[in-house]
């Protein structure tokens, strides 16, 4: 039985009432198994054994991506929203589970068009909406990350905002991303002054370190 139908060993379909005319009838039309393979033999029964083993081994393959998942001790969100070059509002979520080994792992867990508006409620309800639909865990959840835009970070209707008030949310850290917070420091920084600055920082910190 697979999904609560019955699935033939040999040619793996299903067939969608369980009763024994309608197996035998598929058996004895589709597979000659009666002179290869005696009823009640050895012979039969091996085969048998074979290819239940053979179907045990295929359904592992897709068993293996869930069991991984719920392995999953922590995960942390990275949110992005910007504009392609059809002028097209895109949000880009990236997930960085980590294990129980200690191990971690980052992927691009989905990209969302915002055909609409990007205002905050736009944004909680398509990041919500791509969890529901791949079954994310939301009490695994442990921090986001997303740029200093208003729609982001707003203290009432915000993104941060509104999953902090959801109720399906559990408690959960919010960081500005350190990229952004770099590229906005660069736009007021003088180039000149951080190009004579940092020599002398290198040349204080060397000292430093051979006195102690």
């Amino acid at each position: 039985m697979v999904n609560d139908k019955c699935c033939c060993l040999i040619c793996l379909t299903s067939v969608a009432i369980a009763k024994k005319g309608n197996l035998e009838r598929h058996f004895l039309a589709l597979h000659k198994y009666k002179t290869d393979y005696p009823p009640n033999s050895e012979l039969r029964k091996h085969k048998v054994r074979d290819l239940e083993t053979h179907l045990t081994n295929q359904q592992s393959i897709f068993k293996k991506p869930r069991l991984k998942s719920q392995a999953v001790t922590t995960t942390s969100f990275k949110c992005d929203e910007s504009t392609d070059i059809s002028d097209t509002a895109q949000l880009l979520v990236f997930v960085r589970m980590v294990f129980k080994d200690f191990t971690y792992k980052e992927e691009l867990l989905g990209m969302i068009s915002l055909k609409e508006r990007t205002r905050g409620v736009d944004i909680f309800k398509a990041f919500k909406n791509l969890l529901n639909d791949l079954k994310v865990p939301l009490f695994k959840l442990v921090s986001i990350t997303t740029d200093g835009a208003a729609a982001m970070i707003g203290c009432r209707i915000g993104f941060i905002a509104l999953c902090q008030n959801e109720d399906e949310f559990p408690a959960f850290l919010s960081y500005h991303c350190i990229i952004h917070q770099q590229v906005l420091a660069s736009k007021r920084l003088n180039t000149k002054e951080m190009a004579l600055l940092f020599p002398k920082l290198t040349i204080s910190v060397a000292r430093y370190k051979k006195e102690f």
